[in-house]
């Protein structure tokens, strides 16, 4: 399962980093901004995002659509301390499969992470 972590704050992405290292089979990468993982997400697909909604180079907090764009269904799990935009949560082209609001127990996402 390839993995991407699109998290700014260091610390939490080291901790998810590390807890989904010790899973099987388990790929990750981590991006730190909006610019950045939109990018990797139009050369190369992942089985599941992991993201934060505010990240400080977001220009809203709706730009995670942009990822269903670019990948019509792409699995997400939101990780944010914000209340999921209305916009987010009606999406018909992502496939938003969990929200934690942070900070969260990281084994809330082993059961996520079966296929």
């Amino acid at each position: 399962m390839n993995v991407l972590v699109i998290e700014n704050e260091q610390f939490l992405a080291e901790n998810i980093c590390q807890f989904l290292q010790q899973q099987d089979g388990v790929n990750i990468e981590h991006i730190g901004r909006v610019r950045d993982a939109l990018d990797i997400l139009s050369h190369r697909s992942f089985d599941l995002v992991l993201s934060d909604i505010q990240l400080p180079d977001a220009p809203d907090d709706n730009w995670l659509l942009e990822i269903g764009k670019i990948y019509p269904g792409q699995k997400v799990i939101v990780m944010s301390s914000h209340k999921l935009p209305d916009k987010i949560k009606t999406s018909k082209s992502l496939n938003i499969i969990g929200y934690f609001e942070k900070p969260f127990d990281m084994n809330q996402l082993t059961t996520l992470l079966k296929p």
